[in-house]
C-alpha cells in the first residue's frame, strides 16, 4: 500500500521495476490498482497478462491479453509480443489452430518484429506435431 502515495506515473514505473525483477506479486498489486483507476488500461492489462504468462497460468494470461486488445485494438509497442504470448498460451492449452493464427498474424502484420522468427519456429513445430 505504500505505493498509493505516488503519482500514477511513478506507480507504473515501480510496477515495471517489480515486474523486471520477477517480483510478480508486488507488480500485480500495483498494475491491478492502476487498472482500477483506469490508468493505461490496455498496457496494465498486458502486464497483468504477462505476470500470469510467466507464472504458467496460460488461461488467465489469455483473458488479460484479450481484454488488452479490446481496450486498445491499434498496434502498440507490445502488440507483437502479446500475439506471440497469446499463441504460445493457446498452444499450451491445446488450441493449436488458434495458436497458429496468432503466430501468422505476427508474421503478416509485424514483419520487422523480433517475434517473427520465433513465430515461424512455433508454426514449424506445430506442423510437425500434427
Amino acid at each position: 500500500d505504500d505505493f498509493k502515495s505516488l503519482s500514477k506515473y511513478k506507480m507504473f514505473d515501480k510496477a515495471i521495476s517489480y515486474f523486471r525483477k520477477s517480483e510478480f506479486s508486488k507488480a500485480k498489486e500495483i498494475f491491478s490498482y492502476l487498472y482500477e483507476k483506469n490508468y493505461k488500461p490496455a498496457t496494465t492489462l498486458f502486464y497483468l497478462g504477462e505476470i500470469e504468462y510467466k507464472r504458467g497460468h496460460f488461461k488467465n494470461a489469455l483473458a488479460f491479453y484479450k481484454n488488452s486488445i479490446q481496450k486498445y485494438p491499434k498496434n502498440t509497442f507490445f502488440t507483437a509480443e502479446l500475439l506471440y504470448h497469446t499463441g504460445y498460451s493457446l498452444q499450451k492449452i491445446g488450441q493449436k489452430e488458434a495458436a497458429k493464427k496468432s503466430y501468422l498474424k505476427i508474421i503478416n502484420d509485424f514483419p520487422d518484429s523480433i517475434f517473427v522468427k520465433y513465430a515461424k519456429k512455433r508454426i514449424e513445430n506445430l506442423e510437425k506435431t500434427k
